[in-house]
């Protein structure tokens, strides 16, 4: 009984380590961004915490291209841009969605830790037509 307990005990924090190895700030494949992911409300998110270009002419730059004019006038740095991943297992996020500034769209996503840098693939309908970056930890 003892030992089927103490499995029990590790098994669950062998997982919840896991599970929380995505949190952290990481560098995007572009290396124009870090994005910090966190945990909310047992759904992982990510905002960006810095931009190398945040100021243009003098001002913060905006999220010019979304598609809503009332979120238009808002800082592009602090935007949260991933949102609610539930942990799949086996280093896996899945549910989410990713929004692109540069773009202004909005794409369903998926993450996955692969030797310590972390995958993220955006999508439209099926992950098969989508397209992966890379991302490396910066803390």
């Amino acid at each position: 009984m003892r030992l089927s307990l103490l499995a029990l005990l590790a098994l669950m924090s062998t997982s919840l380590f896991a599970q929380q190895s995505v949190l952290g700030t990481w560098l995007t494949q572009k290396q124009n961004s870090h994005i910090t992911i966190y945990e909310e409300n047992g759904t992982y998110w990510g905002k960006i915490v810095w931009i190398r270009d945040s100021i243009k002419a003098g001002r913060p730059v905006l999220d010019e291209k979304n598609s809503e004019d009332s979120l238009r006038s808002r800082p592009v740095a602090g935007l949260v841009i991933l949102r609610h991943f539930a942990y799949d297992g086996d280093d896996k996020w899945s549910g989410g969605e990713i929004y692109d500034p540069e773009t202004g769209n909005t794409y369903s996503c998926k993450m996955k830790l692969v030797d310590g840098t972390l995958e993220i693939r955006g999508y439209v309908m099926l992950a098969l037509f989508g397209r992966t970056e890379v991302w490396t930890r910066v803390r």
